[in-house]
């Protein structure tokens, strides 16, 4: 009797174990009909680089299965199709099939021996031909994005808060300077790995590549230009006359310098001798406070804007025929960028008679308000299509919400990216 008393609850446990473990198997089983989750979860992801889309996903390991469907949705198509099938255990696949500018949806499911597994989520991405990448000065970061801004290429966290940014052309090396911790950093713009630092200078600020010289030139704010070479960061001092250079960039081997010091842009070329330099306005007067410059490089122009909070003036200079003129004017400017193609000039600005964003082409002057953008404070044009990139500074800090927009050039929406850091400035590689 005692045998029998404890042999019928031994029983129903083992039997309640068993129904335990049965319906475990039927929520990790993504073969199973009675799968609760009725989806396969593979980690799958996509990214956008130069002409072609990536689908990246983690095969699984605890699975039998023999390969993986691949499932697209083109522009123009509403339903989606098998458009690939690859082997058990690949993790990535390379769509080179793409047209620029136009979104393509994916997802992906697994065969078994007789049958199909449930469906990936689907995942959306519109490629294009340039790579974006945004400072973060919150979250500290340098961040790669996809051409459509819905998610991050690659990331790469810094040490201190990022100032600049600035690329070689072709050897996949970009600088980074850190001017509040007298830092600098060299960096692989493929993996984000750290290749050489100098913490040597005062305040490293700002910093555009030589393709003939093989080096970075770099203006230190405290007043000097030097360059950087791209294997151990090594600074050469070449000027130290300076005042407060917070941009440089460079055209026709000639190196442009905006001197927030004195205000002035100064012009030299690569040995470094002084050829010029832009110091005050048409009407003879003294710039008052000089923010920033844009160079156009196929049409010999350098443009850049002057003032205080109530009143800025856009202002163009003609580098050959070293003549100047205000094309410009209102009361607050953040930003601009020029499009060399055709001139086309788009400038952000404080929000005034109902716009915050301002077009010139030509004689035209075009006011438009974007209703997404609180303070604008930095604007890129692609010059391959004339798209717009622009980061808005949002007033309530450490939300999560759109903060850089992707515009085409009429104005439609492309994509944004939405972070709970403060992203700063933005670079086209």
């Amino acid at each position: 009797m005692t045998f029998k008393r404890f042999l019928i609850p031994f029983s129903i446990l083992v039997l309640i174990l068993a129904s335990c473990k049965d319906q475990g198997r039927e929520r990790d089983n993504i073969f199973d009909p009675k799968n609760s989750t009725k989806k396969t979860d593979l980690g799958f992801r996509l990214s956008s680089q130069d002409s072609s889309i990536r689908l990246s996903w983690n095969p699984p390991t605890k699975t039998n299965y023999k390969s993986t469907n691949i499932f697209r949705i083109a522009p123009g198509e509403t339903e989606a199709s098998v458009y690939a099938v690859v082997e058990k255990n690949t993790a990535h696949f390379t769509d080179k099939n793409i047209i620029f500018d136009l979104p393509y949806s994916y997802y992906l499911s697994l065969n078994g021996e007789t049958e199909e597994s449930y469906r990936t989520e689907k995942l959306s991405i519109t490629p294009g031909p340039a790579s974006i990448w945004i400072l973060d000065t919150y979250l500290w970061e340098v961040n790669k994005l996809n051409y459509d801004l819905s998610s991050i290429a690659m990331r790469k966290l810094t040490a201190w808060r990022p100032e600049n940014l600035a690329f070689t052309k072709g050897f996949n090396i970009a600088l980074v300077t850190y001017p509040a911790f007298r830092d600098l950093e060299l960096f692989n713009t493929k993996t984000g790995e750290f290749i050489a630092g100098n913490s040597h200078l005062e305040r490293p600020f700002d910093a555009v590549y030589d393709d003939a010289l093989g080096k970075f030139w770099l203006v230190d704010s405290t007043g000097a230009l030097f360059t950087i070479d791209t294997s151990a960061a090594d600074a050469q001092l070449f000027l130290q006359d300076l005042s407060q250079p917070v941009q440089i960039d460079l055209f026709d081997q000639n190196l442009f310098i905006l001197d927030q010091g004195v205000n002035k842009i100064f012009l030299y070329d690569t040995t470094p001798q002084k050829l010029d330099s832009i110091y005050q306005t048409p009407d003879s007067l003294k710039f008052v406070s000089l923010k920033q410059f844009r160079i156009d490089k196929i049409n010999n122009n350098l443009y850049f804007f002057d003032g205080d909070s109530g009143r800025n003036v856009l202002y163009k200079y003609d580098l050959l025929q070293k003549s100047l003129t205000s094309i410009f004017e209102t009361n607050t400017i953040y930003a601009f960028d020029i499009n060399p193609v055709d001139e086309t000039i788009w400038i952000i600005m404080a929000k005034h008679l109902n716009s915050n964003l301002v077009q010139l082409s030509g004689n035209v002057i075009s006011k438009f308000d974007i209703s997404e953008l609180e303070k604008p404070i930095d604007i890129k044009i692609l010059p391959v299509n004339g798209n717009l990139i622009i980061i808005d500074f949002k007033s309530t800090a450490n939300i999560n919400v759109p903060k850089v927009f992707h515009f085409r050039t009429d104005l439609s929406l492309i994509g944004t990216y939405t972070t709970y850091g403060d992203p700063y400035r933005i670079y086209i590689e």
